[in-house]
């Protein structure tokens, strides 16, 4: 079911805070710190598993000039697992200027306590056929 006003806003923050920590490439080790957490991306063969493996790919994406703006995020939520949609767009920063391309997202939230954290993300850049 559709996530609660507080869970939507504490998973929406953290989507915010993430996505500010790797357009300033800031360390995200302790954001995607579980052991569990992986990551899909939108690459053939682009699967990463555990909080190294999915810490390199950031800072990866950090080297490239990648970061991700949000514009819209649906949040669903059964106890204490939620997960989100989250429309937007990455950005590749080329010198003084940056291209952006429509960028989808789907992740999975476990809450530990009174936080919810990360423990899946998987992105996809859409297509017309």
């Amino acid at each position: 079911m559709r996530a609660d006003d507080a869970t939507s806003a504490a998973i929406t923050a953290l989507i915010d805070e993430t996505y500010r920590q790797i357009a300033a490439g800031e360390d995200t080790y302790a954001t995607f710190s579980h052991a569990d957490m992986s990551v899909a991306g939108s690459e053939l063969g682009e699967l990463h598993y555990g909080p190294g493996d999915v810490s390199m790919l950031v800072r990866g994406a950090q080297m490239q000039g990648l970061s991700f703006v949000r514009d819209t995020v649906m949040v669903w939520q059964e106890g204490d697992v939620a997960w989100a949609q989250i429309l937007g767009k990455v950005v590749t920063k080329v010198g003084d200027s940056s291209v952006s391309s429509d960028y989808w997202t789907t992740a999975v939230f476990v809450r530990d306590g009174s936080a919810w954290h990360w423990r899946y993300w998987g992105g996809s850049e859409p297509t017309t056929h």
